[in-house]
């Protein structure tokens, strides 16, 4: 029915009303919502629904690509179907030049490409490495952050330029990755706590300091005492629950 109904956009499009986004948003964030209706939205709205209604691309990033953008084990089928569709000729501009997205398709493809990882090196699991490179890849474009942490995964080469610092609304962008360390997706959880680092490792002085302090309130921890049982696992970054963890301690061992 929906496969039907999203096949003709031009009748389907004015019809459409605000409480669509919200209602498409909330199928998102399920983590029931099978494969097939998630291409089914994320196509429609990538390809149709921003390119008519344009300043909607804050929101559909946001809400409904966000999740979608960070490659695990367990969602790596999703996330690589949701970056084909918007590396389609068919996306809107309007999607993959906003402003946290700019970029960011060049990136992984690159990093696809260049990835070299073999048993001979001592990796468990190259899939997985490779995946954990691609997602600090992209939150390092995403946030500005420089290649600090290029040795860690394997010598890789990230791209430096810079997505949030330089944009029109810095302090918005901001507002948003820290509002989604609270987020109750854990993919896009994960996300928001690599940018969060990436970020803090590009700012420095007052400013550095000021966005620490919210972060660590978004977080919501009171207090450092009993971080242990937190922190255990943190060096491993082939689950994606210990991406927080991974990032707090990037956070107060810089």
């Amino acid at each position: 029915m929906l496969e039907a109904l999203y096949s003709k956009p031009t009748a389907l499009l004015p019809h459409l009303e605000k409480g669509y986004l919200e209602a498409v948003a909330t199928v998102l964030s399920s983590p029931a919502t099978p494969r097939q209706l998630i291409r089914l939205h994320i196509t429609f709205l990538s390809h149709h629904f921003v390119k008519t209604y344009p300043r909607t691309a804050k929101v559909v990033v946001e809400r409904c690509l966000w999740p979608f953008l960070l490659f695990t084990k367990a969602k790596q089928k999703t996330s690589a179907a949701v970056w084909d569709i918007l590396e389609s000729e068919d996306c809107s501009d309007d999607l993959t030049e906003y402003q946290l997205l700019r970029g960011c398709l060049a990136v992984i493809r690159d990093l696809e490409q260049n990835f070299v990882a073999t048993n001979d090196q001592g990796v468990s699991d190259p899939g997985t490495q490779k995946f954990a490179a691609i997602d600090v890849g992209l939150a390092n474009r995403i946030s500005g952050m420089p290649n600090a942490l290029r040795t860690y995964f394997m010598s890789q080469v990230f791209v430096a330029t810079d997505n949030i610092l330089p944009s029109e609304n810095p302090s918005g962008h901001i507002d948003f990755v820290l509002s989604i360390l609270k987020d109750a997706n854990q993919n896009a959880r994960a996300l928001g706590y690599l940018v969060a680092r990436a970020l803090l490792g590009k700012l420095s002085g007052q400013h550095q300091l000021g966005v620490a302090q919210r972060t660590i309130q978004a977080m919501a921890i009171e207090t450092l005492s009993g971080m242990e049982d937190f922190m255990k696992g943190s060096d491993n970054l082939q689950s994606v629950r210990f991406y927080p963890q991974f990032a707090f301690i990037s956070l107060i061992r810089p």
